[in-house]
């Protein structure tokens, strides 16, 4: 039982026309419960009253409640906590506890623990919307970047800065909402010196770009694989309209470089906000 099929299951209770179009949820219920007739013409879920009744009954025993209808409705609107107190599958709630979270260090590496600083690689999941205003933060692109942020030479202004991790999926787009929330914070991303990390520069609205000087990029080795993987993105970076990103893509570009951030750990050099 899953949240999805709840929800198709409180349509065919609402419409009871005896098909609908079929869906992930849809044929997971004819296969789990044998329920209905697939109809690969017409792309739909056909099923008898009766069908409907029996299904209805099964999902009214396992979650154990009179009101399947009622049920779903109080589900949408109330979190796993809350669900609870409704049914045993507190799971399909709409809304559950990593919803919200982003992982959030600090530029040198510690979390500022109030006692004493926290060991370093300490990281900290919390809800985005209890993050306080920041005025500024660092993003990393990289996981393993941002749990040994105490490798990299970043400058003493940056080191002092909450960094939060980029993240996939979910967690970037809390990172975006917190970001929509709190329109006045700038972004320093540290993230691969590349095609990709320069187009997640446009993408958060990055004020700044860390990296070494361009003098000290020729002692970090660069990945040609990864500038022949990226060219599919070239075309965005040369429509970018003059101005401090489009000049670093030109760095780039001359060069054919694409170096990540690891490279800077390695070869111990010194990093720089470049503005944007």
């Amino acid at each position: 039982m899953n949240r999805q099929q709840l929800n198709a299951l409180d349509k065919l209770l609402r419409d009871r026309s005896g098909s609908a179009k079929l869906n992930k949820a849809l044929l997971q219920l004819h296969q789990h419960y044998e329920f209905g007739r697939i109809d690969p013409i017409r792309k739909c879920l056909t099923y008898r009253p009766e069908e409907l009744a029996r299904l209805e009954a099964e999902w009214r025993h396992a979650l154990q409640t009179i009101e399947l209808r009622q049920l779903s409705d109080q589900l949408k609107q109330t979190d796993r906590a809350g669900a609870a107190r409704l049914t045993s599958h507190e799971k399909l709630a709409r809304d559950d506890p990593g919803e919200h979270l982003v992982q959030l260090t600090w530029g040198n590496g510690r979390l500022q623990g109030k006692a004493q600083p926290l060991p370093e690689s300490a990281t900290l999941q919390l809800d985005w919307r209890r993050l306080p205003a920041f005025d500024r933060i660092i993003l990393v692109e990289n996981w393993d970047t941002f749990l040994q942020l105490e490798r990299y030479s970043l400058p003493p202004e940056l080191t002092v800065l909450p960094a939060l991790y980029r993240g996939h999926d979910r967690q970037a787009r809390n990172l975006k909402r917190y970001l929509m929330a709190h329109d006045h914070c700038q972004v320093m991303l540290f993230a691969d010196l590349d095609a990709k990390g320069l187009l997640l520069a446009q993408e958060f609205g990055a004020c700044g770009f860390i990296a070494p000087n361009a003098a000290c990029w020729s002692q970090a080795i660069n990945a040609s694989a990864s500038w022949d993987k990226q060219r599919n993105l070239h075309a965005q970076l040369n429509a970018l309209p003059n101005g401090p990103l489009h000049a670093l893509w030109q760095q780039l570009q001359a060069e054919q470089l694409a170096i990540m951030q690891q490279q800077w750990a390695a070869h111990d050099l010194p990093l720089i906000c470049h503005p944007l």
